[in-house]
């Protein structure tokens, strides 16, 4: 309910903005003191064909992909699971700033690498091996580092082409 939440209890941070669409971390603390995250996905230059296509992706394939929460075509925009993890490419980027940390982070750039293959190939295997995702990008992998448990997520599906053969994969 609108009353639960207090004056200034809502934040909205911009997370990252790209050509095609920008995303908007949503943090809402209430009265009791629940808080709730989401993430405002606004699709800012894909067609109505490829925003269709990425919402049934969303609910179709939640496991690879944030969970769809809403969509209001009127305004180009749906809500999605918030991903607290950081994108592999925020986690390397870090590397440069705070370099005592690269022997540790050294350490982990396998699994980063394993897990984030992993999922562009689950990709193919949750679309029927029909499709690949063009752009393998390191800004687009969520990834738990310390949770082995927890899978890896495409924050997005990105530009993508029919595939008829595992070595275009490759």
């Amino acid at each position: 309910q609108l009353q639960d939440i207090p004056p200034q209890g809502i934040w909205i941070t911009l997370v990252e903005t790209t050509y095609h669409h920008s995303f908007y971390w949503v943090a809402v603390n209430t009265k009791q003191g629940s808080s709730y995250s989401f993430t405002i996905y606004l699709f800012r230059t894909l067609s109505q064909d490829m925003i269709k296509q990425s919402i049934e992706w969303m609910v179709l394939y939640n496991d690879i992909l944030p969970k769809l929460g809403g969509y209001w075509p009127e305004y180009n925009l749906a809500t999605i699971e918030y991903l607290k993890h950081t994108s592999i490419w925020k986690w390397l980027s870090t590397l440069e700033t705070e370099a005592e940390l690269m022997p540790e982070r050294l350490k982990v750039w396998p699994n980063l690498f394993s897990r984030g293959i992993e999922l562009y190939i689950k990709f193919w295997h949750r679309t029927k091996r029909q499709w690949i995702l063009t752009d393998p990008n390191p800004h687009n992998v969520s990834i738990p580092l310390g949770d082995h448990e927890e899978d890896a997520k495409l924050r997005q599906i990105p530009e993508r082409k029919k595939c008829t053969s595992v070595w275009e994969i490759l």
